[in-house]
């Protein structure tokens, strides 16, 4: 907490990926965030973020370096309702075989929330870039619904269902684009 409205955080982290077909390479990604956030009431924050990430890939000097500033704003609407929503910038640079391009594009995440006594319901979006095993960026798209309910003292129930599109410039494949579904539920009784 850096002050009473105020307050910073910091995260760092390391991520190893190893595959087993020679098709994909292994690679090493090293991360790190800074977010400040500031109450301008109890209802209101607002918040300024910047992340880093940094991957190399194994057998190769290939590299991708992303750097993704952005803005936030959480809020209650009302007594149930809450809402979130934060937009950024992505500068991407990538090393492959031995060129380097450089790309800019949209960040971006929200939710909408409705919580009572025995219910949360929420929908979020979401866009971000991201390294791939092939020396090449992935923008991801996730649109999404989560439910939870509070069924008694013991019991809670959580459905959720989203859709990711994947939209990645792997040279290789042509632009390749896909979508994956995901349904998730489950049961929790103590």
């Amino acid at each position: 907490r850096t002050s009473r409205r105020g307050n910073l955080s910091l995260s760092a982290g390391a991520q190893r990926i190893f595959y087993t077909d020679e098709f994909f390479d292994d690679y090493t990604t090293l991360s790190s965030n800074g977010a400040y956030n500031h109450s301008l009431s109890d209802r209101t924050t607002v918040g300024f973020n910047v992340g880093l990430r940094r991957t190399d890939y194994d057998n190769s000097s290939d590299s991708s370096t992303i750097i993704n500033p952005g803005i936030s704003i959480r809020t209650r609407l009302s007594e149930h309702w809450d809402a979130s929503a934060g937009i950024g910038v992505s500068f991407a640079d990538v090393e492959r075989n031995g060129d380097s391009s450089n790309s800019t594009s949209l960040s971006f995440n929200g939710s909408v929330c409705n919580t009572t006594e025995n219910d949360r319901f929420c929908g979020r979006v979401s866009r971000y870039s991201n390294s791939t095993s092939r020396s090449a960026l992935v923008t991801t798209t996730p649109l999404g619904v989560d439910w939870f309910r509070k069924l008694d003292a013991a019991q809670t129930l959580q459905l959720s269902a989203s859709v990711v599109r994947y939209v990645a410039d792997d040279e290789l494949d042509d632009n390749f684009k896909t979508n994956h579904f995901r349904l998730a539920g489950s049961y929790s009784r103590t």
